[in-house]
């Protein structure tokens, strides 16, 4: 701009090519008319926006194609770029329109935000809406919003009621006006939510019946004692009584926790501890029989453990079955 001049051409483009490089040739290459492009997006992503995506809908696809440099001789004025083509599972195929049903006349589907909860990228509206993001970690993050249904239009809203929001219309063309969780962490995979244990998570079962996540949990603490057989090749431990100035080795102190998995806090009065020398090796929730329900089946909490002692002492386990009860809680702690 602003003389228009061509600095990058590139043919058959709707065919989604892995790679996309520059044709400085004048001649014209038709396309296959069977294919419609109907939008296109160039967009800076990432830290400081200086990752250059383009992004393009072509018929019911969804194309992504990230932008680096190609050291190639060209001719002058022409930009040394070539795009890489970005692999998602993103889906945007939609159901054709029934005979009494409106076709969606919205052109534009590919919507730019910017600080809606601190993040920045694209939201793809439709019939399955996703947001797109990139952080400074420099991957895109794919999430689906199917909470309210096809978006028909998006938009980011910053108000003092609303800060850093944004508001939407659903396909009953109401409009929504929300936030995103900020305790949440999107640059994942999946949304991620850290949860402090202040120990070191082994196992990890959840118990539908209760609501309840079970986890296994190590901590590292001073051995004081020492088994021994004695002369009847019984087990024994010894108490090892040192001076302050003596450094005790450590081992793992293992012990089960209840956590809730409406707010994620640790259930009240829900641990327990295991001796000292006693490890898990596994976490089930399994369904065995009882007489408590109609379907002679209930969930438990199964663990398995074995004892790690010195090579003299034969190691031993054994399977602890829990049972996950409701009480009435206390006042003003509903998780007791």
């Amino acid at each position: 701009l602003p003389d228009f001049k061509q600095t990058i051409k590139i043919d058959k483009f709707v065919y989604g090519d892995h790679v996309l490089e520059d044709s400085p040739s004048d001649e014209y290459c038709a396309s296959d008319d069977r294919m419609t492009l109907h939008e296109i997006l160039l967009i800076g992503m990432g830290l400081e926006k200086k990752r250059p995506h383009l992004m393009a809908r072509v018929d019911q696809d969804l194309l992504i194609y990230e932008a680096f440099p190609c050291p190639k001789t060209l001719p002058l004025g022409r930009l040394k770029i070539k795009f890489r083509k970005v692999h998602h599972e993103l889906l945007q195929r939609e159901k054709p329109p029934g005979p009494q049903e409106k076709a969606q006349t919205t052109s534009s589907k590919l919507r730019i935000f910017d600080n809606v909860s601190g993040y920045s990228g694209v939201f793809v509206c439709g019939a399955f809406p996703h947001w797109i993001f990139m952080t400074h970690r420099g991957a895109l993050r794919f999430h689906p919003m199917s909470i309210d249904g096809p978006i028909v239009s998006f938009a980011p809203f910053d108000n003092v009621n609303c800060p850093e929001g944004f508001l939407y219309f659903n396909q009953a063309e109401d409009l929504r006006i929300c936030v995103l969780p900020t305790h949440l962490s999107y640059d994942s995979p999946w949304p991620l939510r850290k949860v402090l244990l202040r120990s070191s998570p082994r196992f990890i079962s959840y118990h539908p019946e209760s609501l309840t996540y079970a986890v296994i949990t190590s901590k590292e603490v001073e051995n004081r004692t020492m088994p021994r057989l004695n002369n009847d090749d019984v087990e024994e431990i010894e108490y090892m009584e040192r001076d302050d100035r003596f450094l005790f080795s450590t081992v793992d102190k293992f012990a089960l926790q209840l956590y809730s998995s409406l707010n994620w806090e640790a259930v009240p009065n829900a641990q327990f501890e295991l001796d000292d020398s006693e490890h898990v090796t596994s976490l089930k929730t399994l369904r065995l029989h009882s007489e408590e329900t109609v379907s002679g089946r209930k969930g438990f909490l199964v663990v398995a453990t074995t004892s790690i002692f010195g090579e003299e002492v034969t190691s031993r386990g054994r399977i602890l079955i829990f049972d996950v009860i409701e009480v009435v809680p206390e006042p003003g702690k509903p998780l007791t």
